[in-house]
């Protein structure tokens, strides 16, 4: 079907075809809103993740997914939740407890309190003003956030739920427990984030392959399909992993799952 990808910039599924031609628009559109703050406060256009041509579109969507997290959403300092700008962010700060709350950390960035550092370089904001609750981080196991201090005890769990519920599988369907993102002891907080973000979207969710929705587990995906006209009207490809149909290849290099069954809808990516 019509092949779709994700834009960087917008967090919007969009045709493949029009990606060039879609980016261009909202890069003018950003360059827009971003002339009406004060120069002190304009953020630049993101940067495109830069694969190369022989990136297969789940490595092209989990990169420009990092992107749009890390470099697009602003998130708020108290309790890590993300939002798509900052008058949004600024909505939920006011009755935020954790943000109000919150007291000044070397973790955040000189910029609005709440926009992390960009992995351009970018620390432009408003003033100096900074911010900063408890200090939390994604898992990459339940993609949920969870404070740093108890990251590790958080993980060790996960992933014993995780073998739990496998278990109960038969063999040949069973996934082993996602690798952890290894960035070094340098990596900012902003970028384990990310790189966890990435994990779990291209590890442990699961995705329709008719209308590329992207489902927490294989039962949410099951039910969905038994509703979706795209996955119902769905092909064999050779874009598919030989798991449960959605199940994209793993970055681990995991290709076990549900016999050889293989279909596929319209695929898309992130931009």
């Amino acid at each position: 079907g019509p092949v779709s990808v994700c834009c960087h910039i917008c967090g919007k599924q969009c045709l493949l075809s029009s990606l060039e031609q879609h980016e261009k628009a909202c890069a003018k559109n950003w360059q827009d809103a971003e002339a009406q703050k004060p120069p002190s406060q304009r953020r630049p256009v993101p940067r495109k993740p830069d694969l190369g041509e022989d990136a297969t579109l789940e490595e092209r969507s989990a990169a420009a997914q990092a992107v749009y997290g890390q470099d697009v959403m602003v998130h708020c300092p108290g309790c890590a939740r993300s939002f798509k700008d900052e008058a949004t962010l600024a909505r939920h700060m006011k009755g935020c407890p954790a943000s109000t709350n919150s007291s000044p950390s070397k973790d955040r960035s000189p910029g609005l309190p709440g926009v992390h550092s960009r992995s351009d370089g970018y620390t432009g904001g408003r003033g100096q003003s900074k911010i900063a609750g408890p200090v939390s981080v994604c898992c990459h196991i339940c993609g949920k956030q969870c404070l740093l201090s108890s990251l590790e005890q958080h993980e060790k769990a996960c992933a014993k739920n995780w073998q739990d519920a496998e278990a109960q599988k038969p063999p040949s369907q069973r996934r082993p427990v996602p690798r952890k993102p290894d960035l070094g002891e340098d990596a900012t907080l902003e970028e384990r984030s990310a790189a966890a973000q990435a994990v779990y979207g291209q590890d442990v969710m699961v995705h329709c392959p008719g209308c590329a929705r992207s489902f927490k587990d294989e039962a949410t995906l099951a039910r969905h399909m038994k509703g979706c006209p795209a996955s119902t009207n769905s092909s064999p490809s050779k874009d598919r992993s030989p798991g449960l149909p959605g199940v994209h290849s793993r970055s681990d290099g995991y290709t076990g799952g549900r016999g050889q069954s293989k279909i596929a809808g319209p695929v898309s990516v992130c931009c």
